[in-house]
Order: C-alpha cells, then structure tokens, then sequence
C-alpha cells in the first residue's frame, strides 16, 4: 500500500499583512489613513469655519466617507480601481469578428450577447494602451508560439503523476516540479485543461478499427461515443515567458495587469529556454516534450489568441459557441496539502482551464520582503493594547520562514492562480464558476468572480497571458507545490482511447 500524505504544509504568509498604523485609538490600514489624509483638508475647513454642530457634523461625515472608501472592495481589488477598469470598458476591444479585433456596443440579452455598433480601433490615452490590443497568434513551431504583442514563448507538455492525491509520491512530484521550474528560473505558467473525448472522434476512432455491420457492433460504436463523452480527460501544458519577471517576483505590466508595453520576447530567448527545460526535466525525470505545432495551433484556437469570434460585456464573454467565466484566488489558508487546486478542478463538473503563474524572487529581495513583514507584525503588534495574537503568530512563522530561506530549505515566490470555465450559455458558465469557488472555499482558499474589464479576465488562462495583479499572492515553493495543477488520468493521451 502506498504511503499517504498526511503532514499539511504551513502558509507562511497566509496570515492578514496588511499594515496598521495606530490613529486616534484605532488601527488603521494605509488606504484608510491615506483616505483620511485625502479628506483633512474638508475636516480641517469644517471644524475652523463652520459653528457647531455643522462643523462637527461635517467632519465626521468626510471622516466616515473616506474610511469607508477605502474599505470596500469589489472583485479582489480596491472598489475605486474597480469603478476605473469599468470606465475604461468601452475604450477596449469588445468584439471579435473573422479573427478581427474590434470595438463595438456589446449587450447581454438573458443567454445570449448582442452585438451592435462595430467600430474600427480608435486612439485610447497612452495609461492604457497595453489594454486596448488583445494578444493575438501570430506563429506555432514545435514548442514554440508568436503572440502580437508579447513575443515568443515556449511550451512544454507534462505528463502528470499517476499516484493519488494523499499519496506521498504524488507531494514529492510536486516539489519536483516546482524545483524544475526553480532550477530553470524563468516566469511560467502552468496550464491545467479539463476537458470530455468527442464522442463523434470516438466513434469515427472505433470504426477505422472495427469493420462489421452487426448488431453487436452498432451497439458497441454507440457505447464508444456515450463513454469517451463522459471520460475525463487533463492536459498539462507549461508556458514559460522569459523575461517577463522583475527580480522582485513582479509580472510586466500596470495596477489591472496588461496596462503597460514591453519589448517582445526574442526566438532566440525562448528557444534557449525551452532547450533548458527540456534538459533540465529529463535529469528529473519528468515525462515533458515541446508540444507538436498541430497540437499547440488546436489548443490555441479555443482561446483568446486565435478566437476567430467572441463578444465580451459585463460578466459575460463568448468564443465561438462557448460561454466563458473566470475568477481568481485573492488569499489562501494557514495550511494546505499537496493537490488542493486540481481537487476543486475535478470537482467542478465542467470543461475548464487552470492557471497557475509563477514568478522567482532573486534571494536578497526575498529576504528583504521578509524581513520586513516580520517587522511591520511586530510594531502592529506592540501597539495594540495587550498585544494581538494572530499579529505574534504571524511574527513567528515568518521567523521560521526565514530561517528555513537561510538554509536553502525553502524559498520565496509570487504566484496566481486563474481559472476559467466553459458553459453553452452565460448561466451555465457562471453556474460553473460558482460551483468552483465553492470548492476552493472548502479547503479555506478564497476566490473572488472576475469580470473586467473586456476580454482580458480569459486572456490570464491563455498560453503565455499575463497575471492579473489583483490574484498576485507572495508564498513560498513548497506552498506553490500545493497548487500545482497537475495530475496524471487515463484519458490524457489523444492517440489512445
């Protein structure tokens, strides 16, 4: 019998980090006292200027305003930055015609979008001109795809582990393969795709292999086609992004993600990668190879970069005849075990894509970042009265997380974990997505809908799409481990049903 894994692994820095600062006998957060700073002024005016109570009476409300503000969040980021995204909407392609990106006056009408309106591209302020051109495929080599813009990129199949979600064999392959990435220490994304046989494939499968015309074989051709569409199938694929990483773990772009211009990656970067981690994986004995050129355009065409036709409006977005929605993990538990992201994948009874963005820290920033989290628990800490418990706990475990840094047990990373499901229609699909966000709440794993702005909230689980900033969560490698996407089925092999 196999050994099962039952030891959890400790999320260092799954613990509140926001800052407070000490005002006035309360603990505030930066935004808030920011908000306050914003709203002085109008305090100050009130209290001077007016008679009582008016004066004190503005005061308050201006102070109450401002704290409220800055409190209230919607889809994983501040309400305010959520207003601006949704601002921005209609300056952003919102239709896509022939393989044409375009924008147009999008509307959902019950299950269906209507499209109206089409307008060639217009000239959008330079903030954000990153956001107003979608990435779109240019060329596919073995291992190899062209995106415009972005550049090159390599792509690695991976065939997962065949042992059971508790089984220790199945953590160690996860510390394998993030020690792969580790060693290879360039920005990838892990691409989990959850997905049903065709039954018409397998029937027309079963009869170049069956020549008869008998009853028993009809009824076995109709068997073929009912079960291969009920079989689950998992495709892994790694997409790895040279370059786009800072030394301080931060994906290229702006606040909302694709904001921002970068040069292009080069062939030759990415072709230096992908020889990388082709040699790099066969020392640790990882089943991986560069996805074939056929294989890599068909999966890119069932998302956003080769989408020939698509409409995006609030909360809703089409490609071709499937309904898509997304969300996005904003915080995770104290613990967790190895598995817990591709647990609620095969859960979710939907055809769905997972991504998981992984960004390296160089050591010395790593540290850094450490160090001063530690300090801020501290000082938050000692200037509450009587001391704050979860403050000290945390204090604690970054102390050991450092600890563990120093001796190369474990390290620092930024990740992003995306998932985007498929349905006939939007109600469908966003059935799809609620049921997802339940799984993950059961292992304590917050995730919040994502809807804007426009067509980038899928563009994250596109090969090579960029990390919304609002997912982005600092943790270490072995808590990454956890959420590795990846398992080993039956069905994942095309070629043999």
């Amino acid at each position: 019998m196999a050994d099962e894994y039952n030891e959890a692994v400790g999320v260092p820095l799954a613990y509140d980090t926001q800052v407070q600062i000490p005002v006035a006998g309360m603990m505030l957060s930066i935004r808030q006292v920011v908000g306050l700073d914003i709203a002085a002024g109008p305090i100050y005016l009130g209290l001077r200027f007016l008679p009582e109570p008016a004066g004190m009476a503005l005061a308050v409300t201006c102070g109450m305003a401002a704290l409220g503000m800055s409190s209230v969040t919607r889809e994983g980021m501040w309400f305010g930055t959520w207003l601006l995204a949704r601002r921005i909407s209609p300056w952003l392609p919102q239709s896509i015609r022939g393989g044409v990106v375009s924008r147009a006056r999008v509307k959902r009408r019950g299950n269906t979008l209507q499209i109206a309106d089409v307008r060639t591209a217009k000239a959008v302020p330079k903030e954000i001109g990153g956001l107003s051109t979608l990435p779109r495929l240019r060329t596919v080599r073995d291992g190899l795809i062209e995106t415009v813009p972005g550049g090159w990129y390599a792509v690695v199949e991976v065939q997962g582990p065949s042992s059971a979600l508790n089984e220790m064999a199945y953590a160690r392959w996860t510390e394998s393969f993030m020690a792969w990435l580790a060693q290879i220490d360039t920005p990838a994304q892990v691409l989990a795709v959850r997905d049903y046989w065709d039954g018409d494939l397998a029937q027309q499968m079963f009869d170049e292999r069956v020549v008869s015309h008998s009853e028993l074989a009809r009824e076995e051709r109709a068997l073929v086609g009912e079960v291969a569409g009920e079989s689950l199938r998992l495709r892994h694929l790694v997409v790895f992004t040279p370059g786009r990483g800072t030394k301080k773990g931060m994906p290229g772009g702006g606040f909302l993600g694709p904001i921002g211009t970068q040069a292009p990656i080069r062939r030759s970067d990415a072709e230096t990668v992908l020889e990388l981690a082709m040699r790099v994986g066969i020392q640790r004995h990882l089943q991986c190879a560069p996805v074939e050129a056929l294989q890599l355009r068909a999966h890119c065409e069932r998302t956003l970069l080769a989408a020939q036709e698509g409409a995006a409006a609030d909360g809703a977005i089409r490609l071709g005849d499937r309904h898509l929605a997304t969300l996005v993990v904003t915080k995770l538990p104290p613990s967790m075990f190895p598995g817990t992201a591709i647990k609620a994948l095969l859960r979710t009874n939907a055809r769905s894509t997972a991504s998981l963005h992984w960004f390296p820290l160089e050591g010395a920033e790593a540290r850094k970042i450490i160090d001063q989290r530690r300090r801020m628990h501290r000082v938050t800490q000692q200037k509450r009265p009587g001391g704050d418990i979860e403050q000290s706990v945390a204090e604690e475990k970054l102390t050991t997380f450092l600890d563990s840094i120093t001796r190369q047990e474990d390290s620092v990373c930024r990740i992003a974990l995306t998932v985007t499901v498929e349905g006939p229609d939007p109600a469908t699909a966003e059935a799809a997505r609620d049921a997802m966000q339940t799984h993950l709440a059961e292992d304590d794993i917050k995730s919040v809908p994502v809807t804007v702005p426009g067509f980038w909230p899928v563009a994250t689980t596109a090969p090579g799409g960029l990390a919304l900033r609002r997912g982005l969560i600092l943790t270490s490698q072995r808590v990454a481990s956890c959420l590795v996407p990846v398992l080993g089925t039956p069905m994942s092999d095309l070629t043999a049903p």
